[in-house]
């Protein structure tokens, strides 16, 4: 590969991550809006406290 293609590759590579990123940002916040209101879930139970309560509370 030349450096043009190096380059536009990179470019893509950061451009996916980003885009995954912002998307399970969005994605995240949504689920959290979305289980704040109870009924789907029951009374009492929050396992969406905050955005990273999932990933910090799994042991």
């Amino acid at each position: 590969m030349n450096d043009v293609q190096m380059l536009l590759f990179l470019l893509t590579i950061m451009g996916a991550s980003a885009v995954v990123i912002i998307a399970g940002t969005v994605l995240t916040f949504f689920l959290r809006t979305r289980s704040e209101r109870p009924n789907r879930l029951p009374t009492g139970s929050r396992p969406y406290s905050h955005p990273f309560g999932p990933m910090l509370h799994r042991r």
